[in-house]
């Protein structure tokens, strides 16, 4: 990809929003359907199990964001969102293609040119990070890296920016979060770096999150399902 003229001139057109005080906050998640959600949780886990522990991750990264004040919430969503959809401002269905372009749609199509993140349904110890995550009025851009070597959130001072942050990024590996953050600079952006996150993706990983929020929806029924193994 080539980066030149026309980044910096999107960078200098766009990065004011017209209204930094608020901003937006993207949920990207996909309907927790047994045998296509989590898979990497069976074995131990059954297809039903790590389908009932993204169900509990995905309530509770919602709660979180219902929590938060003087926010836009989007719900970016593969599958029917009818059960999560009350929480929400606007819900937009997910695009056909792959990872990079799924993202840039989303951020192309919030319907507020405001400062706007994005966040997964796979951090659900989120609720101590996302309420002070981003300072728009400091900062271009920014990215909080995850211990796989991904991230699990990224947002824009103005949407639009977006358009050229993903293209070209290899999505889902230990690379992925420095080569996103790479291409940030890339675009001239002042980017500002936020804790590191574990995701949960296998049943180490979600045994840490459990540790952090032993308490949540998400920590209760691991417990029970870890039970249930026994």
């Amino acid at each position: 990809m080539k980066v030149g003229n026309n980044l910096m001139e999107a960078s200098d057109t766009s990065t004011i929003s017209n209204n930094i005080s608020r901003k937006t906050i993207i949920l990207i998640a996909k309907e927790p359907i047994v045998g296509n959600v989590k898979t990497r949780l069976v074995p131990p886990l059954t297809y039903e199990q790590a389908a009932e522990l993204a169900d509990s991750a995905l309530l509770d990264t919602i709660d979180t964001i219902k929590g938060i004040n003087s926010i836009d919430s989007v719900l970016y969503f593969q599958g029917d969102p009818k059960k999560y959809s009350e929480a929400f401002t606007s819900i937009i269905s997910q695009c056909d293609g792959d990872f990079s372009k799924r993202l840039s749609f989303a951020f192309m199509n919030v319907s507020h040119k405001q400062p706007a993140m994005l966040v997964a349904m796979d951090t659900p110890q989120i609720t101590n990070y996302l309420l002070s995550a981003f300072d728009p009025i400091k900062f271009d851009a920014c990215i909080g890296m995850t211990t796989d070597g991904g991230y699990w959130i990224i947002g824009f001072r103005n949407p639009d920016l977006a358009k050229y942050a993903f293209s070209d990024i290899a999505m889902s590996t230990n690379e992925t979060g420095k080569a996103q953050l790479n291409r940030l600079k890339e675009l001239n952006l002042n980017v500002q770096i936020l804790d590191t996150l574990t995701d949960f993706d296998d049943i180490e990983s979600a045994h840490l999150v459990y540790e952090m929020i032993p308490s949540s929806r998400f920590g209760h029924t691991f417990k029970k399902i870890i039970e249930e193994l026994d």
